[in-house]
């Protein structure tokens, strides 16, 4: 099963494409603010559980989402398939 942050919320939640129950935010529902796109980078897929766990308290203390690097950001919309190996994340901005 699928962990993942809410990136509008922080609270942990399973699935990164679902919507959160706490704030109730989909991803999705606003194509253009890339919802998908860090829900699925907030995933276990791309980062480790404790690096999650971080995340999502940080968050929920009231720093922002973490983001990409631009370059792969940009990488990774182009292919979110790609592994992730070297993706450089930085914890909070850019």
């Amino acid at each position: 099963m699928t962990l993942a942050v809410c990136v509008s919320y922080g609270e942990m939640k399973h699935g990164a494409l679902t919507w959160c129950s706490t704030c109730k935010f989909e991803p999705g529902d606003d194509p253009d603010n890339g919802g998908d796109l860090h829900s699925m980078i907030l995933s276990d897929h791309y980062s480790p559980v404790e690096t999650l766990e971080e995340f999502s308290a940080r968050m929920l203390s009231g720093l922002p989402r973490p983001k990409l690097a631009i370059a792969d950001e940009v990488q990774f919309r182009e292919n979110p398939r790609a592994p992730r190996n070297s993706m450089r994340k930085s914890w909070f901005g850019r």
